[in-house]
């Protein structure tokens, strides 16, 4: 049976790691299957994590390709200091023969976005760590499976079974 972890309703935004236990003992399978599927015992103590990304970005054409679509180069790196709680997106953009590159780097002190092309640092006013990387935990699987694995809240509960494109998986709420 693979494993799905939806999130229903609520965030999960912890500033340290939660060791309260779950009182469901079905939400506690499920997270010792993810915790399993990710490197057990090895997966709580991860400290850091790197997700890259390679695409194409499609642009209207120009001049004599007005007719045509083309595609630029776009590489994203995000990295996450799960221990420091910081983290930094790194972005390097081909467009019309130019090349960007860009790094949003978050600290528990703020953030701020520093442009390599322009020479410029930018401070953002939005909050810290969990406010700008709230959603890759929800969306990406070693994220999430790390959060399950060492923050398990006291209100975490087994939803039930339901069938996700064509596979039953286990649905957990908290």
């Amino acid at each position: 049976m693979r494993i799905v972890c939806w999130i229903l309703g609520l965030v999960f935004i912890f500033s340290t790691p939660v060791v309260a236990q779950s009182s469901d003992p079905k939400a506690e399978a499920v997270i010792e299957r993810v915790a399993n599927a990710y490197g057990g015992e090895r997966l709580k103590s991860l400290q850091s994590v790197s997700i890259s990304s390679n695409r194409r970005l499609a642009w209207p054409g120009q001049g004599q390709t007005a007719t045509l679509v083309e595609y630029e180069k776009d590489r994203l790196r995000k990295h996450f200091d799960l221990v420091r709680e910081h983290g930094s997106v790194e972005r390097w953009t081909s467009q019309n023969g130019n090349v960007y590159h860009q790094r949003f780097a978050v600290t528990s002190e703020g953030a701020a976005l520093i442009d390599y092309f322009d020479m410029t640092v930018t401070p953002s006013e939005r909050g810290g760590y969990w406010q700008w990387f709230s959603g890759d935990y929800r969306s990406a699987d070693i994220l999430l499976a790390h959060q399950l694995a060492t923050s398990r809240p006291a209100d975490l509960a087994y939803v039930g079974s339901e069938f996700y494109r064509g596979h039953l998986n286990d649905k957990i709420s908290f």
